[in-house]
């Protein structure tokens, strides 16, 4: 008996990607509408020849009320009728967004994904079959595209991640549609599907029919931009360096380091970045930044000294640096995390304990200062636009001072400005106004100690 194009076209393509082996357990995933009813049904046909194990798991996302139910009780029937398991899930979807704050469609995917996690373990299944199809692959190229994307993000849909398999994505949503009605297969319609508040479904109702009055192939033509995209990003992670240390990123072209980054974020964290931090990152390794940057997933990136490393941002952020007058003695600013210490020159150095134990003043720094260039009282507070500092006979800004110091952009808010009557004089570890500055340190009149302390594991 000849096989329908449908069916030899699936078959064909789950061998090209080699999607399914011999005795596996497949569960498709039955929501009841068109597109998993099709694929409940081709690959019921095709399992013997493919030797399958076949179940079915159906879940109900708690959103719409009887008509959620009735398509529960759908698939239930009809997995009664071919006299395959089907197995159960639920999740209250808006408990979960009002929890999360994610989007309901965000939300309801990680629901069902998680509880596949839990279902594939119990029931012993090897693969996830989910409804995908050609339409589905090229309205997800276009959503990326519109919120901003790289290369990788056009490979839309994968036929397989993980232990999900996508058998209908060498299908079109009209090849489904067709097929469903010469052979007679019930299915529900989830009204949702038409309301264009959703993004996807303008994509689909709206973007997606304008392209087609222009170009009638529009679709086939994202398909195409989507293969050749794939094949461009297999080609160029191939040419990727091993997982490395931050270091052997340091000179490759822009296409590359910014695979290499991703990568490493995704490696080390399980997370990905989207295309504003990954941009962010690239600049930050390519100019040499030093300084903390925040990225999703409750993580940061550390740069430091031509490296790039990332950490879990679950620090406490130290407290701000609050504007004073300086006396003699030690004074403790920034909750005890930074120290500083004015003392006459030729008077010893008293050792002085942390105020609670917690700090370590990993950064330090003794500055011989002259009394006789100074006006009025010292004062001390953060830097601020505009700072300049004079210095060996030139006005310079003090961004540009703390940029070619290389300090850290977070060490920056830390450093105390030291100013009087005349403006700033002094900026630890950045330099000192020729009004002040002393060549040698017999000759100062008093010496300026500043200790700086903070949490990280690794220190600056």
């Amino acid at each position: 008996m000849r096989r329908h194009s449908a069916e030899e076209a699936i078959l064909a393509y789950l061998r090209e990607n080699a999607l399914l082996e011999q005795g596996m357990h497949v569960c498709v995933c039955f929501s009841g509408g068109v597109d998993s009813s099709v694929l409940l049904h081709l690959l019921f046909s095709l399992r013997e020849e493919l030797g399958l194990r076949l179940s079915a798991c159906h879940f109900h996302h708690g959103i719409r009320g009887e008509e959620a139910d009735r398509d529960e009780a759908f698939c239930a029937s009809v997995c009664r009728e071919l006299d395959i398991p089907l197995y159960h899930g639920a999740a209250d979807v808006p408990a979960l967004v009002r929890r999360t704050g994610k989007s309901p469609e965000e939300a309801a995917r990680d629901a069902r994904y998680d509880w596949f996690a839990v279902l594939g373990k119990k029931e012993g299944i090897d693969r996830f079959a989910t409804a995908h199809h050609k339409n589905d692959q090229a309205e997800t190229v276009l959503f990326r595209l519109l919120r901003g994307t790289t290369v990788a993000g056009l490979r839309g849909i994968p036929p397989k991640r993980g232990d999900v398999i996508r058998p209908l994505l060498c299908l079109s949503r009209g090849e489904i549609e067709a097929y469903a009605r010469e052979h007679g297969i019930a299915y529900c319609t989830d009204v949702t599907n038409f309301s264009e508040k959703h993004t996807r479904n303008y994509i689909r109702m709206t973007l997606l029919p304008a392209m087609e009055r222009v170009n009638p192939a529009a679709t086939e033509a994202i398909l195409r931009l989507s293969r050749y995209a794939s094949e461009d990003e297999d080609a160029l992670s191939a040419m990727l360096p091993p997982h490395a240390v931050p270091q052997q990123v340091a000179g490759l072209p822009a296409a590359l380091l910014r695979r290499v980054v991703a990568r490493n974020f995704t490696l080390e964290t399980g997370k990905t970045l989207c295309y504003t931090h990954l941009d962010e990152l690239c600049r930050a390794v390519a100019t040499g930044k030093d300084g903390f940057i925040g990225l999703p997933g409750g993580y940061r990136a550390v740069l430091s000294g031509g490296t790039l490393r990332y950490e879990a941002a679950t620090q406490e952020p130290l407290p701000p640096l609050d504007p004073g007058v300086l006396r003699e003695g030690t004074t403790l600013l920034c909750g005890g995390a930074l120290r500083v210490t004015m003392r006459r020159s030729g008077e010893p150095i008293s050792v002085r304990p942390s105020p609670d134990g917690e700090f370590v003043y990993n950064l330090s720094i003794e500055i011989p200062l002259s009394c006789s260039g100074i006006c009025g009282m010292i004062r001390y507070r953060c830097r601020q636009n505009g700072d300049r500092l004079r210095v060996r006979g030139v006005n310079r800004s003090v961004k540009k001072l703390f940029s070619e110091s290389k300090i850290p952009v977070p060490l920056r808010e830390r450093i105390p400005v030291f100013y009087d009557d005349k403006g700033v004089f002094c900026i630890p570890f950045v330099g000192v106004a020729d009004r002040a500055y002393v060549q040698e340190r017999r000759s100062a009149s008093f010496i300026l100690q500043v200790e700086i302390a903070d949490r990280l594991p690794e220190r600056w």
